[in-house]
């Protein structure tokens, strides 16, 4: 029986920050047994992330072949998840029904589900307004500025005269 996948659309604006470092993802708790990807046999990772998108946060967890990893991977890291899909899932264990939602980071096949880091784009340095010869602050500086007081819950600031 085939399985659903649903592409994830995620907003330009969505953000992902690593939670966890990426951890092999057990296929069999008894023998220890590690998950591999059917096509290519590469290592699959669980990674938790915080999705950050329109003033809320949602903890996932993504399973990432290894090579979808980034080098350096650490906690509270900026990263980007390239081709996000949500597989429902359910089964019967002992009886009683579980179910869920799991999320492959990227199709079957390889080069899959990779997860590169976010490096922030600076923007600064910017050339500075007409007349203003003060090097030590640009407009990207501000906005950087302006960026941090909003993400700790202040209102934006305006723009403009």
């Amino acid at each position: 029986m085939a399985m659903t996948r649903i592409r994830v659309g995620l907003l330009p604006s969505t953000q992902f920050i690593a939670g966890t470092l990426p951890v092999p993802k057990v296929k069999n708790p008894d023998t220890g047994e590690v998950a591999s990807d059917l096509d290519t046999g590469e290592t699959l990772h669980i990674l938790t992330v915080f999705l950050m998108e329109e003033g809320r946060a949602e903890q996932m967890k993504i399973t990432v072949p290894e090579s979808g990893l980034p080098g350096g991977l650490q906690p509270g890291m900026p990263v980007r998840v390239a081709e996000l899909f949500a597989t429902p899932w359910a089964r019967v264990f002992n009886g009683q029904l579980s179910n869920g939602v799991a999320y492959p980071g990227g199709g079957a096949g390889a080069g899959a589900g990779q997860v590169k880091a976010a490096a922030p784009e600076p923007v600064y340095p910017v050339a500075p307004e007409s007349g203003d010869d003060d090097s030590r602050f640009t407009n990207g500086l501000a906005f950087d500025v302006a960026k941090a007081i909003e993400s700790h819950g202040y209102p934006k600031l305006p723009s403009g005269p």
